[in-house]
């Protein structure tokens, strides 16, 4: 595991991840290893993109069978020009 250091933080900012870290009952250490934990920068190995679009899919629901993506389209492309004709007729 590697260290870091970091320099000239606010005093404010340390005052409230000391609070937090007395409010769990845990150390400052651990407070802040889990911060940087949970909001490191997101990768996009094979893994990582793979994990996001089974979360994207479990949330979006099942493909309904026989839909047609280009039919949509073409349907809704079709009522737009009767709306425009109807205008202009």
């Amino acid at each position: 595991m590697k260290n870091v250091l970091i320099r000239n933080l606010d005093d404010g900012v340390v005052e409230c991840f000391k609070k937090e870290a007395k409010r769990r009952g845990t150390s400052l250490q651990s407070v802040l290893k889990q911060t940087l934990h949970e909001n490191q920068p997101k990768g996009t190995s094979k893994e990582e993109i793979l994990r996001t679009l089974r979360e994207l899919r479990a949330k979006s629901g099942p493909v309904q069978e026989g839909w047609n993506s280009l039919e949509v389209i073409h349907e809704e492309r079709q009522e737009r020009e009767n709306r425009i004709m109807g205008i202009y007729k």
